[in-house]
This record gives structure tokens, sequence and C-alpha cells, in this order.
């Protein structure tokens, strides 16, 4: 069973280089998104094991913010 990452990161060229090196070393990308608020919906239904997360981000919720949030959430 692939680990499955999710990625959470403002600059498009960026979250693609990280998913195509995820993926080349075995994992599963589960979604890869630039604001925080459309994470913490994702997250609930992929279930991700491990989540990347730039600290600057699109939407209203910034990257610590969404960090906390997945932490209490899910821990």
């Amino acid at each position: 069973m692939k680990n499955k990452v999710a990625i959470i990161e403002d600059e498009s060229i960026v979250a693609l280089d990280m998913s195509t090196s995820l993926k080349a070393g075995g994992y599963e990308v589960t979604f890869i998104t630039d604001q925080g608020e459309k994470a913490l919906e994702l997250i609930e239904s992929s279930k991700p094991d491990i989540v990347i997360i730039d600290i600057e981000l699109k939407g209203e919720m910034n990257g610590v913010e969404t960090a906390k949030v997945i932490r209490d959430r899910y821990n």
C-alpha cells in the first residue's frame, strides 16, 4: 500500500514538481490545491497520510492556520 500525500501549495509549478517527484518515489498524491479552505474539504474525503503545506496560500487561510486545523481535527 502506498502512502498517500496531499500537497497544499499556491505555486502550481512547484506543486506539480513535488507531485512528480513523490509519484516517482512511490507515493500516491491524493490532491493538490492552493487554498487552505479547499484542502480541509478534500482531506475529509481523501484521508492522506502526509500533508505538505506551504506557508503562503491563496484564499482566507494561510498554511500555518490550515496546519493547525488539520492537526486539531486529525492529529
